[in-house]
């Protein structure tokens, strides 16, 4: 489900929105905010390298994704003996399986 703002909605109410312009320009504020970041990001400061215990986990289907993944642990000075970054399918072949007890 899209919020209000979304262009896929923005977009079919186009016609009848008798506010167009305006429309737009909050749509394109709040794209424009989201890729500034926000202040709920001081929230996650804790989560630097330097916090993580057991090191970086993660799977990526797309190939040159899962490369850009990998070349940015390296440029993050992260060892390599301290991520595993997988290529393939979480769904069908998930390569970090972690099963949880109580």
């Amino acid at each position: 489900m899209c919020p209000p703002n979304c262009p896929v909605n923005v977009r079919a109410r186009a016609r009848h929105d008798t506010n167009l312009n305006e429309t737009l320009a909050a749509v394109f504020r709040n794209i424009e905010s989201s890729a500034k970041g926000s202040d709920s990001e001081d929230d996650l400061k804790g989560l630097g390298k330097e916090n993580v215990r057991q090191g970086f986990f993660g799977q990526e289907i797309n190939l040159t994704t899962y490369n850009l993944c990998r070349i940015n642990m390296f440029l993050h000075d992260i060892n390599y003996n301290h991520f595993d970054i997988a290529n393939g399918d979480t769904l069908i072949d998930p390569k970090h399986w972690i099963a949880y007890s109580d």
